[in-house]
């Protein structure tokens, strides 16, 4: 911890904590840091103020995609971290373009694509950044050019924003609809088990929900992982106290 300490030096001639105080001396905790500016600096921060406030050690839920980076993965296996693997890391271009049904938001029609080549249920599709790299889960796939999706992309505001697209490019000369990409199914439950274990031992979890950065002047969808951690780890064992 004193490395870490001089290496936050670096960059801060003074922390002070507000709440420490709070920070639960024993039983299982979850640290939820949202919104956060720096992905590497803030856990290192966070983790340095729990151990001088409580002794406790923090494990990090970590990008496995940022832990294979050689400095990156060096240090977070130090602190432990816990690598989790996310769909759009692994993120390739579909054939073709799409567009969203004007009847149905939750059926994608297809030009040039390879639907049942390239995609099955489970799978996700992520509209290009020009609507918000909007993703939705591929339930059903009908043809090469028909399928649907579980829910419409990003609600009705972004299927909205998703057809105004279509529409201006079509406007502009460029038919078929909008790039995309395809996001292969991502098995968590290793990692949840994990975290459950940690939580059942009394330990300490640190997640950053919320760690892309963007432009947009909306907040990203809310995501239940941090909900699930928690119930789950007190379902397996009801008595277990999760605290967040």
């Amino acid at each position: 911890m004193l490395f870490w300490r001089i290496v936050t030096q670096i960059f801060f001639r003074e922390i002070r904590p507000r709440g420490a105080f709070n920070i639960p001396r024993s039983g299982p905790v979850i640290f939820v840091g949202a919104p956060h500016s720096n992905q590497f600096l803030d856990p290192l921060l966070l983790s340095l103020e729990v151990y001088k406030e409580t002794h406790r050690h923090v494990q990090f839920l970590t990008a496995a995609k940022s832990m294979k980076r050689k400095a990156v993965g060096f240090f977070s296996r130090l602190m432990e971290s816990i690598p989790v693997a996310r769909a759009a890391d692994s993120a390739s271009p579909g054939t073709g373009k799409l567009r969203i049904s004007p009847d149905d938001p939750c059926l994608v029609l297809g030009d040039g694509t390879r639907f049942l080549s390239e995609l099955s249920p489970r799978m996700q599709i992520m509209l290009p950044k020009s609507v918000n790299s909007l993703v939705a889960e591929v339930v059903e796939i009908i043809s090469d050019t028909e399928l649907k999706v579980k829910r419409e992309f990003g609600g009705e505001k972004g299927t909205a924003k998703a057809r105004d697209k279509i529409a201006e490019l079509e406007a502009a000369g460029e038919k078929g609809g909008l790039p995309f990409k395809k996001l292969p199914f991502v098995d968590q439950q290793e990692m949840y088990q994990y975290v459950y274990e940690c939580l059942q031992n009394n330990g300490s979890i640190g997640i950053f929900p919320e760690g892309g950065s963007h432009d947009r002047t909306d907040l990203l969808p809310l995501k239940a992982g941090v909900s699930i951690m928690a119930l789950g780890a007190m379902a397996n064992n009801p008595n277990v106290r999760v605290k967040i």
